[in-house]
């Protein structure tokens, strides 16, 4: 063997050493959640479809992995939902049960590890020196802005779209198109927002070109099967879908159904709030909904100007330092690229900010970051390893303590209220938690808290009014649902409760409205029949008459062929809920009949149906 071979080997081995080094760092600061158990979003998991057939791979692709409750989320992301149902799926094989909870977080970890790794050689690949990309990753291995997406088990897709990514970057350096293009693939089946990874591919392509590349095809043509990739995945996005949009409330993106101008100047703020979360994380929090972050409608607004500056100092530093330093000059570009989808500049997301959508971005901060102190420690170099062990010993620690948030749901929710005091978000998530836990004067107090800083949650105000029925205080239960039907007219069982609630404190008028509302959006309600028989016992002679005398005027009018004139009969004879169960039987078949006879089918099979259901009950 020759000594330069030999020094090749010895690279190597240095290299898959310092590998292990940024692996180790990683699984250690995050090891301890794998003894957690689901939180939050975690809780989902459970509902998919899906779990009895992991291996149904069109069903997969076809976005069924949610229930039809969960449909207003509209995510792409079949490749990150199979790898939860796959350890569904193996954890049901090994243990009798999928929901083994350990299993997830390990997966979660060992995937942020393998990021952690990817990023080590993808720098070494860009031309840094060991020393830099060593630190880069390292602080990327310990980062505490990542708790969110290692600690929580749905945050999988933030590390698993890292993973395919920087795959993909690393075979677009060894021309490896094909491969490159299966791993892009895999990273925005991932993730949406993995859309960034072939402009940043193109950024490093222009911004440090290997030195030893001997072109095989004309430059552009390497991310022609790329480029491809991304344009099947958006028709098959758009399929899967079905023209599906996400449906988002307003506390957790205040700014989604705003102006263009408010909600861009609301991403400047909230932009130059990330970047203090990624440089000094000491005020992070699992939760940044309304009012922890609020629109912001002023031009001349303080975090607005100086993002704004930073920017144009940012952008100038990069421009100059495109040749003499392209790898800082890269991390400009490459923050903004990986920010970009998800920052709510170009279009509104579901939520105003999360630590989770850090992820990627902040792997150009650590890259920054670690140019910074390698340059300094050019000057004075026996305090590189003091300074880098500070940095990762705080980070592992932040990091550690932090994790600590997502241990399980009651710890989960009760310090998202400690570290984000004004959400109304955290405080009705809390609430709804220590309902269940059996403190409901808690519950009514975080409910009602979470209302008065957001009224416009109608469901918020449906949990208030369960919990004061509860603790029998109707009054406050039917103003709680009054509000929660201003707010969301079709919701049933709010209409059920104020219908039930009434009829018990002998309000049978506020009764009967209550009931014509769900005869108006649930026909099949199983409640229904109940309440209308008890209305039906409390009606007067005189309603009871009036109710049959245009009960029998509608059947009579059917009999001439007249159903246009029988039908709003036949309808003020059920809605008035003074008829027993025997002739509100009539009265649904009849209106059954009138639909049947306007050639509105599906109405007329419905009313056919309660009327059946009557009979038979």
């Amino acid at each position: 063997m020759t000594s330069g071979d030999s020094r090749a080997a010895a690279n190597r081995r240095l290299s898959w050493i310092l590998a292990v080094l940024v692996a180790a760092s990683a699984i250690a600061c995050h090891a301890a959640t794998i003894g957690y158990r689901f939180a939050y979003d975690d809780q989902q998991l459970p509902m998919s479809p899906l779990l009895s057939r992991p291996f149904d791979f069109l069903a997969v692709l076809r976005n069924e992995y949610y229930p039809p409750k969960l449909d207003y989320l509209a995510l792409y992301r079949p490749l990150a939902q199979w790898s939860l149902l796959l350890n569904w799926g193996l954890n049901a094989a090994a243990f009798g049960r999928g929901d083994v909870a350990w299993t997830f977080h390990a997966v979660n970890v060992l995937l942020h590890a393998l990021a952690s790794v990817l990023a080590f050689v993808w720098l070494a690949r860009l031309g840094l020196s060991r020393a830099v990309a060593l630190v880069a990753a390292v602080l990327f291995a310990v980062h505490p802005i990542h708790s969110e997406a290692v600690a929580n088990v749905a945050a999988r897709s933030e590390p698993q779209a890292l993973v395919f990514g920087l795959l993909f970057l690393l075979a677009v350096r060894s021309e490896r198109t094909i491969l490159a293009a299966l791993c892009f693939l895999g990273a925005l089946w991932s993730k949406e927002s993995a859309v960034a990874f072939l402009p940043i591919a193109i950024a490093a392509d222009l911004l440090a070109p290997p030195s030893d590349r001997i072109p095989k095809r004309t430059p552009w043509m390497r991310f022609a099967p790329a480029a491809a990739v991304l344009a099947g995945w958006f028709v098959l996005r758009a399929v899967a879908l079905g023209g599906a949009h996400p449906k988002i409330a307003y506390a957790d993106n205040p700014v989604a159904h705003a102006s263009a101008l408010v909600r861009i100047l609301t991403a400047c703020a909230v932009q130059l709030r990330y970047l203090g979360l990624e440089l000094l994380p000491l005020a992070q929090s699992p939760d940044y909904a309304y009012a922890e972050v609020v629109p912001v409608e002023h031009v001349l607004d303080a975090r607005v100007l100086g993002f704004v500056v930073l920017v144009a100092v940012a952008g100038f530093a990069a421009f100059a330092w495109r040749r003499r330093a392209p790898i800082a000059a890269l991390c400009v570009l490459g923050y903004a690229l990986a920010f970009a989808t998800s920052s709510n500049f170009l279009l509104p997301i579901g939520t105003l900010l999360a630590e989770r959508l850090a992820y990627v971005p902040s792997l150009f901060v650590c890259v920054a970051l670690a140019l910074g102190v390698v340059a300094v420690a050019r000057y004075r170099t026996a305090i590189l390893v003091p300074i880098v062990l500070l940095l990762c010993t705080a980070g592992t620690f932040a990091t550690v303590r932090q994790n600590r948030i997502w241990r399980d749901q009651a710890t989960f929710v009760r310090e998202a209220v400690r570290a984000a005091p004004r959400s109304a978000k955290a405080h009705r998530n809390l609430g709804v938690t220590l309902e269940e836990e059996g403190d409901l004067e808690g519950a009514e107090r975080e409910l009602a808290l979470s209302a008065s800083i957001y009224p416009g949650y109608g469901q918020t105000w449906f949990s208030l009014a369960t919990v004061r029925i509860k603790l029998r205080r109707y009054d406050d239960a039917i103003a709680a649902l009054r509000s929660t039907v201003e707010r969301m007219p079709d919701h049933v069982d709010a209409w059920v409760n104020l219908a039930q609630i009434s009829i018990g404190l002998g309000h049978r008028a506020d009764a009967v409205a209550a009931v014509q509302q769900i005869l108006r959006f649930d026909l099949a309600q199983r409640r229904l029949g109940e309440l209308q028989d008890r209305l039906a016992a409390t009606a007067s002679p005189e309603d009871r008459s009036r109710a049959l005398d245009e009960l029998s005027a509608a059947e009579r009018a059917l009999e001439t062929g007249d159903a246009r004139s029988a039908l709003p009969l036949a309808q003020r004879a059920v809605v008035g809920c003074a008829l027993p169960r025997p002739d509100r039987a009539r009265g649904f078949a009849a209106i059954g009949r009138c639909f049947e006879a306007l050639g509105e089918t599906e109405r007329a099979r419905r009313f056919r149906e309660v009327a059946a259901g009557l009979r038979g009950g």
